[in-house]
């Protein structure tokens, strides 16, 4: 967390994320930022340094929250603005938080600082109820949508946000990151995905199965149209280096030369039609 003397300093930082977003093609989302144990939190005092590190991640999205701390008593204690800027890797959310506040000299005595903290406790508790109720509500607006409806968006969200990241080894960590990332642009954070009406919770798991099948069929449509082009590059490098037959080890260079991946079976697909070509 960075402590920053003014408010103006915020709109500073803001537009600078504004111009990140612009240059690189990465979309923002304001939403709610809930906290969770998987959460990184950035130790370092540069925004511009942490946008780095989305941009060498390929961030597609930076999540945006800022919010009004201002604790107003009696002797008007304090002020303060946070803005907090996370992204999605890995399935777990990076943030940096951002804080400008000042306070004042008439600040109140212990035991009114004791009294705020336990009306803090309870208003905290109220919060969170009814950031869970306006998730939910948000969940439930979404699923009133058909079963396709909801489908097809997350479908166009997914090649608008994701082109191309299906397609690696780490399709499955992408999925997941993709799917979370989702809800929450709709309003729904992570920490609230899970809808507590039995009927919601089972039309939101028939349609993660569905979408979880036509990104295999999509990854599948997209090996079967690049394979043969791979092999093809396959027996001509086999050619070049004098090779009758190939090892796996060989066929893994060749990919890697290519700055392809393909699935196992698909990769046992390749071995073979490379070898039964140089024997020809």
């Amino acid at each position: 967390m960075v402590l920053v003397k003014t408010e103006s300093e915020i709109e500073a930082i803001r537009a600078q994320i504004d111009r990140f977003c612009k240059v690189n093609k990465v979309s923002v989302y304001k939403t709610t930022l809930t906290s969770e144990e998987s959460d990184l939190g950035y130790s370092g005092e540069s925004a511009e340094d942490f946008l780095e590190i989305a941009k060498n991640l390929d961030t597609k999205i930076i999540y945006l929250q800022v919010t009004d701390a201002t604790e107003i008593d009696e002797n008007e204690a304090s002020r303060a603005v946070i803005l907090q800027i996370a992204f999605n890797f890995g399935n777990r959310f990076h943030k940096f938080t951002i804080v400008s506040g000042w306070y004042l000299d008439n600040s109140p005595s212990d035991e009114t600082e004791e009294a705020e903290d336990s009306d803090k406790d309870e208003s905290d508790e109220v919060f969170e109820d009814k950031e869970k109720a306006a998730a939910e509500a948000a969940l439930k607006k979404i699923l009133d949508m058909t079963h396709e409806e909801v489908v097809m968006d997350m479908l166009d969200f997914a090649k608008k946000n994701y082109e191309g990241r299906f397609f690696n080894a780490d399709y499955s960590a992408v999925q997941h990151e993709m799917l979370d990332n989702y809800w929450a642009t709709k309003g729904i954070p992570k920490y609230y995905q899970a809808a507590s009406d039995v009927d919601l919770k089972m039309r939101k798991e028939k349609i993660t199965t569905d979408i979880w099948g036509r990104f295999k069929k999509m990854r599948d449509e997209h090996e079967a149209q690049k394979l043969p082009g791979l092999i093809e590059k396959g027996v001509i490098w086999g050619k070049q280096n004098g090779k009758k037959k190939l090892s796996v080890a060989e066929v893994d260079v060749i990919l890697k030369e290519n700055d392809a991946w393909v699935t196992p079976l698909a990769k046992k697909k390749m071995h073979v039609d490379i070898n039964l070509k140089l024997n020809r």
